[in-house]
């Protein structure tokens, strides 16, 4: 089994085109990503995936900094043997783009942020962990 089998995900495009990876954001999944991706899929091989402890992708107890986020796409892109992408990330998709990036800037041709701050906050975490805090696990019912 290799590793991108821990994640649920989709290629699509063809073989051999200019490879183009989408990250979703913070409570999102790849699937977020699928009316942009048909517009791209004629001339990009495209490759979107549910990043860990999201969607129906690998929830280890931990491993949940930016720096595990890029390590994670690192070793899918290695496993598929794309050398250099075009990299879009939004939120936390975005933030953990921009890590990958730093980390790996000879692999990524085009990167495109959206929809997040410069930097973190302390006050930011407080309030996300609020508001996360609020939110009832599992929850009682589909509706």
């Amino acid at each position: 089994m290799g590793y991108l089998e821990h994640f649920h995900h989709k290629i699509s495009g063809p073989d051999g085109a200019p490879k183009l990876v989408f990250l979703h954001g913070l409570l999102g999944y790849w699937a977020n990503w699928r009316g942009i991706m048909s517009a791209f899929e004629a001339d990009y091989q495209i490759l979107a995936y549910d990043q860990r402890g999201h969607g129906r992708s690998m929830k280890p107890d931990g491993g949940y900094e930016p720096e595990d986020y890029a390590q994670d796409l690192q070793t899918i892109l290695d496993e598929l043997g794309w050398q250099k992408i075009n990299l879009v990330g939004h939120s936390l998709g975005g933030r953990n783009a921009a890590c990958f990036a730093a980390k790996n800037p000879g692999r990524v041709s085009k990167l495109v942020i959206e929809d997040i701050g410069p930097e973190g906050s302390t006050s930011g975490l407080e309030y996300f962990q609020n508001l996360f805090g609020k939110v009832p696990t599992p929850f009682p019912d589909k509706k």
